[in-house]
């Protein structure tokens, strides 16, 4: 009976301490990542451990564009991969822009952390879940921004194109001008 007891307290000690030694690894991998305290500065919050979904709803009148960018850090690197998906009358068009090192300058608004401040500056409905302009995500909250004004959308639109050619400048010599960056209009001499 002594044995039986012996071994229980031993199989226990074991199971205690294998326990809290992954609690304690738990606790490492967490990150202090809110998604609402710092999504205007997420370069500077996010950990390894984090990632930040973006979409961004550029549709006007009888074009649906819509762009997905995927932010992680490795390191002190934070990537970006984006993918737009184009749908008009005309276009059913998905191109995947890869996956490229987000660089911002410092001093410059052409970055996502203004995009969202400015965003939500002239956003029209707090949290509105249906159709938003810029949905962001990371692990399970997401905020919600929408511009109800076509010519808000149009601004907006044109802030977001000028980010994405800054983080993906070569597709202007690498692809026609419908395949570089959808949900802009090109003028050209022929039109």
């Amino acid at each position: 009976m002594k044995k039986y007891y012996i071994t229980i307290f031993v199989f226990s000690f074991i199971l205690m301490t294998c326990t809290n030694q992954y609690d304690n690894e738990l606790t490492i991998i967490n990150s202090n990542f809110h998604i609402e305290n710092d999504i205007t500065n997420f370069c500077n919050k996010m950990t390894i451990h984090d990632t930040v979904f973006i979409l961004a709803d550029l549709s006007v009148c009888m074009g649906r564009t819509k762009y997905y960018n995927t932010l992680t850090k490795t390191g002190d690197t934070i990537y970006i991969e984006t993918m737009a998906i184009d749908k008009t009358e005309n276009n059913n068009i998905t191109i995947n822009f890869g996956k490229t090192i987000y660089n911002t300058i410092k001093n410059d608004s052409l970055n996502l952390e203004d995009l969202i401040c400015y965003i939500q500056k002239y956003n029209d409905s707090v949290q509105d879940k249906h159709y938003p302009t810029l949905q962001i995500t990371h692990k399970h909250d997401t905020l919600y921004y929408k511009l109800n004004s076509v010519m808000d959308i149009l601004r907006f639109t044109n802030y977001y194109i000028s980010i994405m050619r800054l983080l993906y400048p070569n597709r202007e010599q690498e692809y026609p001008p419908e395949m570089q960056y959808p949900g802009i209009i090109i003028i050209t001499e022929n039109m």
